[in-house]
């Protein structure tokens, strides 16, 4: 355990509740700070945040045995999957990119539907003034919209993109979705 984590778990029943919860964040953020710094380089660009890396962090991965045993992607610890500085994730990256270099949607009116959004795709493309894009979860208080996938509130062709990333595998009947 690292010595700041156990020095402020020693000192939560000397301090108030309050001052415990604020150690944490100044932990947090000294955290960040340290790994900017241990990070920063060339050869990885974050296309959010814009600053280049030597490497990304790596991501927890699901430590399941059969998982590693069948190769299965997810099966293990990711390698360079968070940025250090901002934190996005390596699919929010990529289909920021996709969006980016595959697609219209930087270039002329659209209207689109995002499915279960990323925090940073959402953010910017809120921001852009020449698309109608509108969020919908099932429950999440980010979203514009709260539907099931399943049973979705708009009639056919009522936008020209849908993106839905990292969501039909928690749908029980994803072809119904």
């Amino acid at each position: 355990m690292n010595i700041l984590r156990l020095a402020a778990k020693q000192l939560k029943s000397a301090l108030r509740e309050k001052h415990y919860y604020r150690l944490c964040k100044i932990y947090d953020r000294a955290d960040s700070v340290r790994r900017f710094f241990t990070h920063l380089g060339s050869g990885r660009k974050c296309p959010f945040c814009g600053l280049t890396f030597s490497r990304f962090l790596a991501g927890p991965g699901n430590g399941s045995p059969l998982f590693k045993q069948e190769k299965v992607v997810g099966g293990g610890e990711v390698g360079e999957c968070d940025c250090p500085f901002c934190g996005s994730f390596d699919r929010a990256r990529q289909i920021w990119l996709y969006l980016r270099t595959q697609t219209e949607v930087f270039r002329k009116p659209m209207r689109i539907l995002h499915l279960a959004p990323e925090k940073r795709i959402r953010k910017r493309l809120k921001q852009m003034r020449h698309l109608a894009y509108l969020t919908g979860d099932v429950a999440s208080p980010l979203s514009d919209v709260h539907f099931d996938i399943c049973h979705l509130p708009f009639d056919d062709g009522s936008f020209d993109a849908l993106i839905c990333n990292h969501v039909l595998e928690h749908i029980p009947d994803d072809r119904a979705a």
